[in-house]
This record gives C-alpha cells, sequence and structure tokens, in this order.
C-alpha cells in the first residue's frame, strides 16, 4: 500500500513521459498491436503505431493536439479526427483519469520481487486496479470494472516504470494483455500539428 500510494503522489506530478505499449492478443475496436511515442499532459501526443489491418500489419504516424488527432498511414498524408472520438492517449498523464488515478485506486497490493526493468531498479508488485484507464482503447466483456495487474515501480523515485494489464476483450475467448512501459519523465516535449493534414482520416 505504501508503495502503491507513493506512485500516485508521484505519477500525478508527471506532465510528460515516453510510452511504448505492446499488445499480446486482440484489442477492439482498435486493433492496435504496439505503439511508441511520447505523450505530454493537456492533450498532446506523438506515437508510432501498428495496426492489424485485415491480416496486415499497418504502421500509422499519430499526432494528437487540440482535441485533434492526425493520422498518416504508409501511403498518402495526415488526416485528422477529433479526439474524443477515438482513444486520447493523453489521458495516460491525467491525474483524476490515468495512470496516476489507476494507482491511487489500487487495493489489494502485493509486492512480489525487486526486477531490473529497462535499465531502473524496480519492485514488482500485483494489485487490483479499476480498468478506466484503457475504457476507449478496448471494449471490455461484462464484469472487468477491475483487473489484477502487475505493476513494476522503480526504487528511486517511486515512478510507475511498467504496468502489465490482463483484458477479457468482447466477443473474443483468449485474454488480451496490455503492457505499457514508460520513461523520460517530465522531458520537454514539442509537438505540433502536421502543417499537411486534410479534415478528415482514412480509416
Amino acid at each position: 500500500a505504501g508503495l502503491l500510494g507513493q506512485a500516485a503522489g508521484v505519477m500525478r506530478d508527471v506532465t510528460s513521459a515516453h510510452v511504448s505499449l505492446q499488445v499480446d492478443g486482440t484489442l477492439s475496436p482498435l486493433p492496435v498491436r504496439s505503439a511508441d511515442g511520447v505523450v505530454a499532459r493537456g492533450g498532446e501526443a506523438k506515437a508510432t503505431a501498428v495496426i492489424a489491418l485485415g491480416g496486415l500489419s499497418v504502421t500509422y504516424q499519430i499526432v494528437e493536439i487540440g482535441g485533434t488527432t492526425y493520422l498518416k498511414g504508409p501511403t498518402g498524408g495526415f488526416s485528422g479526427v477529433s479526439t474524443a472520438s477515438i482513444y486520447d492517449v493523453s489521458l495516460l498523464l491525467d491525474p483524476d483519469r490515468g495512470v496516476a488515478s489507476l494507482l491511487g485506486q489500487a487495493t489489494g497490493g502485493v509486492t512480489q520481487a525487486q526486477e531490473r526493468v529497462a535499465g531502473v531498479d524496480t519492485y514488482r508488485l500485483t494489485a487490483s486496479v479499476p480498468t478506466a484507464v484503457v475504457q476507449g482503447l478496448a471494449n471490455l466483456a461484462a464484469g472487468q470494472d477491475r483487473v489484477t495487474a502487475t505493476l513494476w515501480i522503480a526504487v528511486s523515485g517511486g515512478h510507475l516504470i511498467q504496468a502489465s494489464i490482463p483484458l477479457k476483450i468482447e466477443g473474443s475467448t483468449k485474454v488480451t494483455t496490455v503492457t505499457a512501459q514508460l520513461s523520460d519523465f517530465n522531458a520537454p516535449v514539442d509537438i505540433t500539428a502536421p502543417v499537411d493534414a486534410t479534415a478528415s482520416p482514412s480509416p
């Protein structure tokens, strides 16, 4: 409980981070397999994402700023859509709805071991956490307001370094695990809208 409370307080003050996302299994409606980029509190993000489309892995460039998400596929330029209509990546750092809230509402925490993750000494914990932070990223099967996640919290500094969250997706019989790794906390972020973007995105 002490580690979780400390991490919640530390992450509440984080204004930017590098985030790497890996998906083991199927997500719906956003069939993301992986993503890597920077996120800033206040509605800004820039990332590269691999999305499963028609049995193929397609790489997209993503820029989120000012309530608009711009997408660029393998061909063509950027096109924009309201961020509210898809997953808002910047919510990860929202102190009331993102990872800080997830940690603050975690219960039943058990410290399992010390491990080194991405060059950082961490404590590995399991805890029951709310799934609100992934709402919009996936259509969850019923009865998953909370799940048991594995969390890695830095020994020094108390930042959340990694989180692994198992989910049951509506219509799927297999468990999907979403793993997020965070680093470069509070580094300067300069994200601007693509100058050649069109008004509506291609699917």
